[in-house]
């Protein structure tokens, strides 16, 4: 992890994955942040320099929703490749994942959110066959849940003593 010290309101969280083969980090930067753009972007130079001096091997993203950073600002200050073309947010791109290698991803894609959202999320994916998986829903219980079950359930917690003896034999 970069020790580069984070400005209190950034929203960066860096994770090292493969024992410093890859390094991710996951950016918020808001539409009106409470600190300048050069601060960030001071912060991620700092920690790209960092990285890339104590592992010169290893892959760096950076990913999330940069808002209105222009990405020629960080492509600058980092040397890293923006990979997202597609819209994430109506017609623009806020959400962009910038890497060290870019040949670390052969898919890239802004899909449909899975949650009630109005930004459709960013999947990057590795050397694989990128076919559409075809998709079909069905709906299954399994476990009926009834009110009187419940209320059962709560009145037989209310009445038991976690605290009894027989519990720690």
């Amino acid at each position: 992890m970069p020790t580069v010290t984070c400005h209190s309101s950034l929203e960066i969280d860096w994770v090292c994955v493969e024992e410093g083969r890859m390094f991710v980090a996951a950016v918020y930067h808001p539409p009106r942040p409470t600190y300048k753009p050069e601060v960030l972007l001071c912060y991620i130079e700092s920690s790209v320099a960092e990285i890339s001096h104590d592992f010169p091997l290893a892959e760096i993203v950076i990913a999330g929703d940069f808002n209105q950073l222009a990405d020629q600002d960080v492509i600058e200050c980092t040397g890293l490749t923006q990979n997202v073309y597609q819209p994430t947010r109506g017609g623009s791109i806020p959400d962009k994942v910038f890497v060290s290698n870019p040949d670390i991803y052969s898919v890239i894609r802004a899909v449909t959110s899975v949650v009630r959202s109005d930004h459709r999320p960013v999947v990057c994916l590795p050397h694989c066959d990128s076919t559409a998986v075809h998709k079909t829903r069905s709906q299954r219980t399994y476990r009926w849940h009834t009110p009187a079950m419940h209320a059962q359930f709560l009145a037989a917690c209310a009445s038991f003593d976690f605290y009894a003896p027989q519990l720690y034999r």
